[in-house]
């Protein structure tokens, strides 16, 4: 087994028979320190994986996660895929990408995030969480955040709420969802500023909103959590989607619930009097 480090990613070459993680990790620490958005480990040159040798992305994952930032498997064979999927804990963990691009794209969107939320000011008592969803467009929100929070000078959290599917694993990459995730969050940052709002943003990966969120506010620091509503809804399984996700909160939330809706002042409103 031969390991080199370029860069931003980590190289393994040859048959990977045991576990090689107790020998990868210094050199994945030290990529850590130039690329804190995560490690990358490029498995191209790979010819064959045991068992023995699947536990080394087992190890990487968890030794990763306790250094808070993520790990992406990329290029993988499908041979060792197979024996990967055969080995507890890998199967279901281990975030794989199909090219470095995208490896990169991933951990590049989150850690532009992560730096966002590092300069935010420290946590104040009640905070108000406006939270944003594919799917839903909650971006008004944090315009009626803001104005919520200007009498008290409250810290706004802006949360994007990134669902990632139970058969996932909850750090895989999402190119097109952690795009989505990132316009959202800078739209809803642009209307807060309007404010002059003290915001903190962040891209969550959750399995389930509402779940999380309830969680969330449990832990005291937030006073009121905002849902900004479209002046249209739109139709169907969005709007479903948007109604289940305000009766859920309202019934289970800890705290204050607003739910406002905004109004497009391009729009058109008609008055009907009666004959």
């Amino acid at each position: 087994m031969i390991i080199e480090s370029r860069a931003d990613v980590l190289q393994l070459t040859g048959k990977l028979h045991k576990d090689e993680w107790p020998t990868i990790r210094t050199a994945a620490r030290l990529l850590l320190r130039e690329h804190p958005a995560g490690v990358i480990i490029d498995c191209n040159g790979l010819t064959d994986v045991s068992k023995d040798g699947a536990a080394t992305f087992l190890n990487a994952i968890e030794d990763i996660a306790q250094q808070h930032t993520r790990i992406v498997v990329v290029g993988i064979p499908e041979r060792a895929r197979e024996v990967c999927r055969g080995v507890p804990g890998v199967r279901s963990q281990m975030p794989v990408a199909e090219t470095l691009q995208e490896a990169r794209e991933s951990l590049h969107v989150l850690d532009r995030v992560a730096r966002s939320k590092a300069r935010e000011a420290p946590a104040t008592q009640g905070a108000v969480l406006v939270p944003l969803m594919s799917g839903i467009a909650l971006e008004y929100g944090a315009e009626l955040g803001s104005r919520i929070a200007a009498s008290s000078r409250a810290l706004v959290r802006l949360v994007y709420l990134l669902e990632v599917a139970r058969h996932l694993p909850l750090s895989a990459p999402l190119a097109a969802q952690e795009k989505e995730a990132l316009a959202s969050l800078n739209a809803a940052v642009g209307l807060a500023a309007r404010y002059k709002a003290n915001t903190s943003s962040a891209i969550e990966r959750v399995r389930d909103p509402v779940e999380w969120l309830v969680k969330r506010l449990h832990d005291g620091d937030i006073g009121t959590v905002v849902i900004g509503a479209q002046q249209m809804p739109a139709p169907g399984e969005a709007r479903d989607k948007f109604h289940g996700f305000v009766d859920a909160l309202i019934q289970r939330a800890p705290c204050e619930v607003v739910v406002g809706r905004g109004i497009d002042p391009g729009a058109t409103v008609s008055h009907e009097t009666p004959d």
